[in-house]
């Protein structure tokens, strides 16, 4: 589970082996939610988005870059 702000959804993206994507609606969240710390992440969230005015994405600052590195095979 994670909380994030989606700017595009992309066909292929490079954790598609080991991550599922599954769009839901915050009460599904809920339902979906194996652990008590995953609720307790939830509602905070819930809490912190629903009271809080959110900043200008033109003032937010520029996330850092990020490679991705493909594995080689090393030959000796």
């Amino acid at each position: 589970m994670f909380a994030l702000e989606v700017t595009e959804e992309l066909q292929c993206w490079p954790e598609q082996e080991s991550h599922e994507r599954k769009w839901v609606s915050v009460r599904d969240a809920f339902k979906l939610c194996r652990y008590e710390w995953m609720h307790e992440a939830l509602h905070e969230f819930v809490r912190l988005m629903s009271g809080k005015t959110m900043q200008p994405s033109s003032e937010l600052p520029e996330p850092p870059g990020f490679f991705i590195v493909k594995p080689t095979a090393l030959t000796i």
